[in-house]
């Protein structure tokens, strides 16, 4: 686990990690962090004021709380480059 190199935490060893999921209004957001405090926090949900909505979870294993790859979103992107380079062919024909 990565150690923290500013603040209260400078040089502690993180005991997990941390994803918040941030909802306000329907928009939402994930912050992962490293987590300095123990505790179970798996969908452990806090309400704000004026649909503010967010969840904690927490874990302890290397990679725990890792993004999902992109990898769909970058075949995307070559299929709609395929798609308008062969555009300007297609309406020659």
């Amino acid at each position: 686990m990565p150690k923290d190199t500013t603040g209260k935490l400078k040089f502690e060893r993180s005991v997990g990690c941390r994803k918040i999921i941030q909802n306000v209004d329907g928009n939402v957001s994930v912050v992962r962090e490293c987590a300095y405090s123990g505790g179970k926090m798996h969908g452990m949900k806090r309400m704000g004021n004026r649909g503010v909505r967010i969840f904690y979870y927490q874990c302890e294993t290397d990679r725990c709380n890792a993004a999902k790859t992109s990898a769909p979103t970058g075949l995307a992107s070559i299929a709609v480059l395929f798609l308008s380079l062969l555009l300007p062919v297609l309406m020659v024909l």
